[in-house]
């Protein structure tokens, strides 16, 4: 499959993608698949390509830096877009007489580290910064760029359409130097979940960049929207605004709670502890919601699941 720019007359309007794994570029894919969660460490992607007498892609292995880029003729002019920097997590070679020999690659952006590296053990850090403990977990051995604390960089990088996108926010630099509540790395804590715990008690979010930055920053919801998805019935008036080829909707009750418990201890703990009562100085408050399933052919069902939410 050829890379590089679009032909802009051509008929072929389908994206197209590339890898290239420690900067050798291959191009030859069948097959695809791509994950960008704002809410996920580690967005995965599967490659599949041929392998021509059993030798293409054999100077890939595990671990490997890969980038991966999609062409697209209404992206930037038919120009590559990288949208995504990682590790290589995966091979699987198959071959069979209808198909020949495919090489499939399995990878994750370069958050794949945090959620799979544990903290320097028993590591206790207080009044410490986010410049602190970021320069405490983090290995240069994985490769992040930097540290953004904003996502419009992102943003226009990977959702550009031919146009600057004009950037409204600016680089939060200040939360570098905030001063976070005392920490301590306990034993199978993953560095990530140090960093998306803290990053929620100041409201913000943690990811990586398609450029290979780590991200912690506060979502906007002042940007205006770039895409809008049409499916409408074949007879409805706005069916010539079609632009979406299938729909799959799925609900699912994971994460809906009908009690929220947030517990707290006091600032100053008590000076004598009390043996009788290993809970003093802690507290508790709670709020109710009401989540009712429709069970058929019962009415409805009322169930209760409890979420805990430490503050301090």
């Amino acid at each position: 499959m050829p890379s590089g720019p679009f032909n802009p007359t051509a008929s072929d309007r389908t994206p197209r993608v590339t890898i290239a794994v420690d900067g050798v570029e291959y191009t030859q894919v069948k097959e695809y698949s791509y994950e960008s969660n704002i809410l996920n460490l580690g967005d995965p992607f599967r490659v599949t390509f041929g392998s021509v007498d059993g030798d293409y892609g054999s100077g890939i292995a595990l671990g490997q830096l890969v980038n991966l880029y999609v062409t697209a003729p209404a992206v930037e002019g038919g120009q590559k877009v990288e949208k995504l920097r990682g590790r290589v997590t995966g091979l699987e070679m198959a071959s069979d007489m209808a198909s020949g020999t495919n090489l499939s690659v399995t990878g994750a952006d370069l958050g794949w580290h945090l959620t799979n590296t544990p903290g320097p053990l028993w590591l206790n850090l207080k009044r410490a910064t986010w410049e602190k403990l970021l320069k405490d977990v983090l290995d240069a051995s994985w490769k992040f760029q930097g540290v953004r604390f904003e996502n419009d960089t992102n943003r226009k990088a990977k959702v550009v359409r031919g146009r600057e996108m004009v950037t409204l926010g600016i680089q939060r630099a200040n939360n570098f130097k905030a001063v976070l509540p005392p920490i301590q790395f306990e034993p199978g804590q993953m560095v990530a979940d140090v960093l998306v715990h803290y990053a929620r008690l100041g409201k913000m979010l943690v990811n990586v960049s398609a450029d290979g930055y780590l991200q912690i920053f506060n979502p906007r919801y002042d940007t205006p929207a770039l895409y809008t998805f049409h499916f409408h019935e074949s007879d409805s008036a706005d069916r010539r605004k079609n632009n979406v080829k299938s729909v799959r909707r799925s609900e699912a009750i994971d994460g809906k709670y009908t009690d929220v418990i947030c517990v707290g201890t006091v600032v100053l703990p008590p000076r004598f502890q009390n043996v009788e009562n290993p809970n003093r100085g802690k507290f508790l408050t709670q709020q109710r919601t009401n989540l009712v399933v429709n069970c058929d052919p019962a009415p409805a069902a009322q169930f209760q699941w409890f979420r805990l939410w430490a503050s301090t």
